[in-house]
């Protein structure tokens, strides 16, 4: 029974009572931001998962345009919805204690990927768009030749970049960093693209 009353008596303190208030708001705090950072953390998987998927399936819109100004001499501009880099790249720094050292240069290797498949596709709408232009008006000359060709590399540039975005997301997800860290990105001569080597 003594215990009991100097337990309450202790509880009845006010220096207590406000250090326990305190205490069950950090408490409380913690939680919720553990909580918030949970769903963060789904939330940036679950975007990861499709801005990978999303080259496998651009990769084919990609080819179909280089086959077709390869055998029919045509072009048809269009945009391709862009990867979600800024939108991962924030997710990434609210959660940057989640991920270890070689998670983070394997992740800054794939958003890297990204970014400049990204800035190649966007070359390519321009290229795209300049080409239709020329053969609306009918100017087929050495500028139309030109812009084909670039076009060409382009084209094949971006399916190659395409295609290790996906193969390097397979390696991030099987937690294979250190792999990713060893690759390396060769680039195929834009010669022996225009010469019908590329696969």
């Amino acid at each position: 029974m003594d215990l009991v009353k100097r337990i309450l008596e202790l509880l009845n303190n006010s220096s207590v009572a406000a250090f326990l208030g305190a205490f069950c708001a950090f408490l409380l705090v913690v939680l919720t931001d553990a909580r918030r950072k949970g769903r963060r953390r789904q939330a940036f998987q679950l975007l990861l998962v499709d801005a990978v998927g999303q080259a496998a399936r651009t990769r084919p819109a990609v080819l179909k345009i280089q086959d077709l100004l390869k055998s029919k001499d045509t072009i048809q501009p269009g945009a391709v919805r862009k990867f979600p880099v800024p939108e991962l790249t924030a997710l990434k720094l609210e959660i940057y204690e989640a991920f270890s050292a070689p998670q983070i240069s394997a992740l800054e290797s794939l958003l890297f990927l990204m970014q400049a498949a990204n800035d190649m596709l966007d070359m390519i709408a321009r290229t795209s768009e300049g080409l239709y232009e020329v053969y609306l008006e009918k100017d087929i000359g050495p500028n139309s030749l030109k812009l084909k060709k670039k076009l060409l590399v382009d084209l094949h540039g971006a399916a190659s970049q395409l295609d290790n975005i996906g193969h390097l997301g397979e390696l991030y997800f099987a937690g294979s960093f250190q792999e990713m860290a060893e690759w390396r990105y060769t680039p195929v001569k834009g010669e022996e693209i225009l010469a019908g080597r590329d696969a």
